[in-house]
């Protein structure tokens, strides 16, 4: 008999958490708007950061040249797909195969090839900060 899967879903005031850290914390920068829907159009990596921060070893990061996003009791998640899915062509649909990695590998990724910049632990910290209040 299998494990049954666990269903979790992503708060969506932890989504509006990063966004209001990160717009705090850029005023007077690019991007200052950022908005929930956008995450995934620049910010996927920062938010798989957040993600992994507060789900510790419940969750694992998956990433690709495309996209970044985590993987948690067998569903993927980004902040478009906060309630999980099985299926990761839902998640992203690029023929880049992902791999797992860790915080490190996928900070080293992203500061050198994120068009949001380099991973910015501040809003992270500020984001789950704002989150757990």
């Amino acid at each position: 008999m299998g494990r049954k899967k666990v269903f979790v879903e992503i708060p969506k005031e932890l989504v509006q958490a990063f966004v209001t850290a990160w717009n705090k914390l850029n005023h007077n920068r690019y991007n200052e708007g950022l908005q929930a829907h956008e995450i995934n159009r620049g910010w996927c990596y920062q938010f798989a950061l957040v993600m992994k921060k507060v789900y510790k070893n419940r969750c694992t990061i998956y990433t690709n040249r495309c996209h970044a996003w985590v993987k948690m009791n067998g569903l993927f998640y980004d902040s478009d797909h906060r309630e999980g899915t099985d299926d990761r062509w839902e998640i992203d649909n690029s023929h880049d195969e992902p791999r797992h990695v860790t915080m490190g590998e996928c900070e080293e990724y992203w500061n050198k090839n994120g068009s949001s910049g380099e991973v910015r632990w501040d809003v992270i910290e500020h984001a789950i900060e704002l989150y757990k209040r």
